[in-house]
């Protein structure tokens, strides 16, 4: 009696346990949203839903809730009703968004330097809401990411928010977006220094994309990195242009750079069906002199053909062209 009561009770758990298992299955059903909306919604629910044997019970279907009525109103659906229905292996979760909040109007007003820059006009030419269109919370946030990204590409490291708030009607479902941004006086580009610099700084300098005072534009400091990788002189190269370093809001630039091999070499094997075998090598001294001058050896040896050639380059102004 006690084995087959013991095999009994072994077997209402395993049902028991697939029941619960089953049960913690969802199917959502979203009505009046895009894909792409839907996407976010299940991926703001997903993570509270029961793992394996856990209860589908009142407590994890508020969190649920909350979590989808947020989602819903970062969406610009602050009505959204959340419900849930149950059958014996299933449950159903139902998302009706309701009317949602239409931008009203949105305005975004640049004080500081920025007024007169070409990037801060574009920005303010292509606002990312339409009246009429849906408040969708992560546009807005992608917007304000837009200017503050911009603001230190382009020096303005003081700036700051006077105001960015969005007024919300939910009687009426309308937003009006306003937005102040001040940003200050716009940093400028330094001289710029060679830290031990093995080839001639006039010869670096030529490499140097702005003069000093130029107002600071990151991509500036970007294309001096380039220059001087692409002149094939360094293994390395830093460019440093720290903020803190700034004096009445001009920065000092400072290259670090690291010489490549003093020689290079390479050696090859080939074989093509009208020369046959060959051998290639080469070498080269990418820099000879402190003035920047090069050298380079390329060699091939076959039955049938070969060559060498080699080549002296003397840099007029600047190494790449």
């Amino acid at each position: 009696m006690r084995q087959r009561a013991a095999v009994r009770y072994l077997l209402l758990c395993v049902g028991l346990g697939f029941y619960m298992a089953r049960l913690q299955a969802c199917e959502f059903q979203v009505q009046g949203l895009s894909d792409t909306e839907s996407t976010r919604l299940k991926a703001s629910v997903e993570y509270l839903l029961p793992r394996k044997n856990a209860p589908w019970d009142d407590e994890r279907r508020q969190q649920v809730s909350e979590a989808a009525q947020l989602t819903m109103q970062t969406l610009g659906y602050y009505h959204a009703e959340v419900s849930f229905s149950q059958e014996s292996e299933s449950c159903l979760m139902q998302i009706k968004p309701g009317q949602p909040i239409l931008v009203h109007g949105m305005s975004f007003v640049v004080q500081g330097q920025a007024r007169d820059d070409e990037a801060f006009h574009a920005l303010s030419s292509a606002l990312p809401f339409k009246v009429g269109d849906v408040l969708d919370q992560s546009i807005y946030e992608k917007f304000k990411a837009s200017v503050d990204n911009l603001a230190r590409a382009h020096g303005y490291f003081d700036a700051r928010w006077v105001e960015r708030v969005i007024h919300l009607n939910q009687d009426n479902n309308t937003a009006t977006i306003s937005m102040q941004f001040d940003s200050g006086e716009r940093y400028r580009l330094g001289a710029v220094s060679f830290k031990t610099p093995p080839v001639s700084k006039l010869l670096l300098h030529h490499l140097v994309p702005f003069k000093p005072g130029t107002p600071y534009d990151a991509s500036l400091i970007m294309q001096l990195n380039k220059n001087l990788l692409d002149s094939h002189y360094f293994k390395s190269v830093e460019v440093l242009a720290p903020q803190e370093a700034a004096v009445q809001h001009e920065i000092p630039v400072q290259v670090n750079l690291v010489v490549g091999k003093r020689n290079n070499m390479a050696v090859g094997l080939g074989y093509a069906t009208d020369i046959g075998p060959r051998v290639s090598a080469n070498w080269s001294r990418p820099l000879l002199t402190q003035d920047g001058h090069s050298v380079a050896i390329d060699t091939q040896f076959s039955p049938i053909q070969s060559s060498i050639q080699a080549t002296y380059n003397i840099p007029l102004s600047n190494p790449q062209l």
